[in-house]
């Protein structure tokens, strides 16, 4: 069963919107290649780079001469290509529409690429990508800022280099299982950041707010369209699970927010476990809400209230029967009042790490990073896309959640 929500993890950070068709590229182009426009896409970024002028200073680069590049394929990507890549010491990091590779090199190994056959475009990867449109409004100390980067085999030398260049390192960790890339959450002036973003490492930048934002649910009611002829929802949810026999028995589901009020008779005897983050108060129990506002419980109750505490509205609709009312749950607290730091320490994958530690298959994130204001897709959003593949980076198997 999975009932994942990850709100407001939303939508990919960048900067500059290229126009395309202005002017032919001064990148490089392989012999023969199509004349179709095809464009490198990513957050408010899209333009052709055969079509498009693009400066090439190839200066954003680490001492041993290497940084992050674009190549663009011709056509649909084949495995033996990108094995060809890596034959070449360029080592391709992740796929970008339209037939895209962000790849890691040094510029004569990807010169090396041009004139062949499949190869249309290669170029750097320019620092003006980096930054999501909202860090440019923004002016003096910013608290936070994601920092989202290549792991080139030395991460506290990233780091250094981060504070070097007027960073406050807050916390950081890896984005996904291979540690390939990390994300770290920095404070720093806003003047520092292009310096940030020449870092040859760096990916993209993107505002992430110091404190989380607590996001809603519909009624279950809605969401398992019991209307009417008049499409008004009806009386009945527990009876249609039951109906329906699938009602969350047997499921373990964490609730990854201010924690569950341990004590509530919604989730009598169906506790199964919890955790409690740094800062937060002990409470009854491991990942208890109180006194952290209720939004945890209030999303428990969605996920899998059973309706004990007899509550109904003048209609008879019962407050806090949920989706699953046969659901275990495993309570964390990493948003309670007074958690530290934000974001957590190790990074997103902590959290799914403690909740599968617990025994639990997914688990609810109702609330917003706040990174980039909810508005694209960001490097927190990425995470929780590779951490339902794999909640648990340390261990060697996936471990869907």
């Amino acid at each position: 069963m999975r009932l994942l929500k990850a709100c407001g993890l939303a939508a990919l950070a960048a900067g500059l919107v290229v126009s395309a068709g202005i002017a032919q590229t001064s990148g490089t182009r392989a012999m023969g290649a199509p004349v179709d426009v095809k464009t490198i896409s990513f957050g408010t970024v899209a333009f052709d780079p055969v079509r498009t002028s693009l400066p090439q200073a190839d200066r954003y680069r680490t001492a041993g001469g290497k940084g992050l590049r674009f190549v663009q394929f011709d056509s649909a990507i084949r495995g033996d290509w990108l094995g060809d890549l890596g034959a070449r010491g360029i080592r391709p990091l992740q796929y970008y529409p339209d037939d895209t590779y962000l790849v890691w090199s040094d510029a004569d190994a990807a010169r090396s690429l041009d004139g062949l056959a499949n190869v249309r475009w290669q170029g750097e990867y320019r620092p003006e990508w980096k930054l999501e449109p909202g860090l440019h409004k923004r002016t003096g100390l910013i608290r936070n800022v994601g920092v989202h980067f290549y792991n080139d085999g030395d991460v506290d030398g990233i780091l250094a280099a981060l504070r070097a260049n007027g960073a406050r390192v807050l916390t950081h960790g890896p984005a996904q299982a291979d540690h390939t890339f990390f994300d770290a959450w920095i404070e720093i002036d806003a003047a520092q950041l292009d310096a940030l973003a020449d870092l040859p490492q760096v990916v993209f930048l993107e505002y992430a707010s110091p404190q989380p934002i607590f996001d809603d649910e519909m009624s279950s009611q809605i969401l398992a369209r019991n209307y009417d002829s008049s499409n008004v929802p009806q009386l009945g949810y527990l009876a249609w699970l039951q109906a329906l026999g699938y009602d969350g028995t047997g499921v373990t589901w964490s609730i990854i927010d201010s924690g569950v009020d341990l004590t509530h008779p919604d989730f009598a005897g169906r506790i199964a476990g919890g955790f409690t983050y740094p800062g937060c108060p002990a409470g009854t129990g491991p990942g208890d809400d109180n006194p952290s506002g209720g939004h945890g419980t209030h999303v428990a109750g969605i996920v899998g209230g059973s309706g004990a505490a007899g509550f109904t509205d003048a209609q008879g609709f019962f407050y806090g029967i949920g989706m699953a009312p046969g659901v275990r749950f495993f309570a964390q607290n990493p948003i309670c009042v007074g958690a530290v730091p934000w974001p957590p320490a190790g990074g997103w994958q902590i959290l799914s790490k403690h909740a599968l530690g617990g025994g639990a298959v997914g688990g609810n994130a109702s609330w917003t990073s706040g990174e980039s204001g909810g508005t694209t897709y960001t490097a927190g959003a990425r995470a929780w896309d590779t951490i339902i593949r794999d909640g648990d980076f340390d261990t060697p198997v996936n471990e869907a959640f």
